[in-house]
């Protein structure tokens, strides 16, 4: 998927959308978010570990998360840059 078509699906899904950038190596201790997300990663890479996966994502990746999953990330060594879309449920 292309950054232009990650944007036209949040757009045409109801999400809103923001740009994120996180130092390299932070770690977001295990958590819940309320809302839906989906990411696409424009810089670095992010590690998330949940339903008993650790899932590596990198530049042009993308990926989902439902409300309430319950879940840990870890920002790569150089530090990561994302579009965030959030949809509240």
């Amino acid at each position: 998927m292309t950054r232009s078509d990650f944007k036209k699906s949040l757009a045409r899904d109801g999400y809103t959308m923001r740009e994120s950038a996180q130092p390299p190596n932070k770690l977001f201790p295990d958590h819940v978010h309320d809302t839906d997300l989906r990411l696409y990663i424009l810089t670095g890479e992010i590690v998330a570990i949940y339903n008993g996966q650790t899932l590596t994502f990198k530049v042009g990746d993308s990926f989902s998360m439902a409300a309430g999953v319950r879940h840990l990330e870890e920002i790569g060594p150089e530090g990561a840059t994302y579009l965030v879309g959030e949809k509240v449920v």
